[in-house]
């Protein structure tokens, strides 16, 4: 058994066409991001996985998203299994920063 988190992520200061391109690309490049969610572009620029999921590549793929959009800042939430695993982590030209609760 693994360990499972909850994601929200918030697509900062993107248009429509960006975050549709955003969802093409990341369901394209990266196989755990449609899993967890979803296929269909979403209608708002946050948006929550579904149920908890395992994603332990999570910082290579939003690397790589944030490298091929440098423009955006993208917000990434984990709630974990245990209660005091809460963090942030934000995005942006390839680069990111961790922030625990």
């Amino acid at each position: 058994m693994g360990y499972y988190t909850y994601y929200t992520l918030h697509i900062k200061e993107a248009s429509r066409a960006d975050v549709e391109n955003i969802w093409v690309y990341a369901n394209d490049e990266c196989p755990d991001f449609p899993h967890i969610f979803g296929k269909e572009v979403p209608k708002s620029n946050m948006i929550d996985s579904e149920s908890p999921y395992q994603w332990s590549g999570f910082l290579d793929d939003m690397v790589k998203i944030s490298e091929a959009f440098p423009h955006v800042l993208f917000v990434l939430h984990g709630e974990g299994d245990s209660p005091e695993d809460l963090w942030n982590a934000y995005f942006q030209n390839g680069k990111y920063q961790m922030c625990r609760a």
